[in-house]
This record gives C-alpha cells, structure tokens and sequence, in this order.
C-alpha cells in the first residue's frame, strides 16, 4: 500500500513513482532459431502494473483513514499524514519514517 502523506486540491497531481527497474536478464537470449529468430529466456511471460485509487476525507482524518484502510495515523496541523506504530495510543508521539518506505509504509507521492 502506498499513499500520499498531504492533502490534494481537487484536480492537483502528485507523481506516483519516480521510476520502474526490470531485471536485465528479462533481455537474455534464450536461444536463435535456424531462420534466425530469437527467443528470449522470459519471452513468453508479461508484466503487468495495477493501480487502484482510493481517498479519504480530511474532517476528522484519522477516524477517516481506520475505517477506510484499517491503518492507524496521526495528522498534523498541515494534515500530514503518519502511521502509528502497531499498539501506540491516541496520546503518544508518531511514528517516524524516511520519505519512501516498503510496502505497507508511507511514501511522499503515491496512491493505494
């Protein structure tokens, strides 16, 4: 799950991920064929990207975002978003994360 940690105006952009990296060995030649053709060693798979969109309201964020994704967070004045950690209670601190995290974290420009 990716989301985007900032409020949007309606209509805004924000990037979903800077860039996308495949394997060099997607490219091996498997073998050449006797008229010349070449077979690639993953020739025959395909690769594929979904992405759903989801939003959530910013009155009262934090209700808004446990009920619709299940995640709890806090939400600043600038109505950043943070996840809490696992247990972390309404009152105590927020979780600290860098800009872009693994699956299930938070990252500056994204989506779920």
């Amino acid at each position: 799950m990716l989301y985007y940690r900032y409020p949007l105006k309606a209509g805004e952009r924000v990037p979903f991920v800077e860039g996308l990296a495949i394997d060099s060995a997607v490219g091996e030649i498997r073998e050449k064929g006797p008229e010349g053709e070449t077979s690639y060693r993953y020739g025959d798979l395909a690769f594929e990207v979904k992405v759903s969109v989801d939003a959530v309201q910013t009155h009262h964020a934090e209700e808004a975002v446990l009920s619709a994704w299940g995640r709890a967070v806090s939400v600043d004045e600038s109505g950043m978003l943070t996840l809490k950690e696992s247990g972390e209670t309404e009152d105590a601190g927020t979780a600290q994360a860098g800009d872009r995290e693994t699956e299930g974290n938070e990252t500056e420009g994204g989506g779920i």
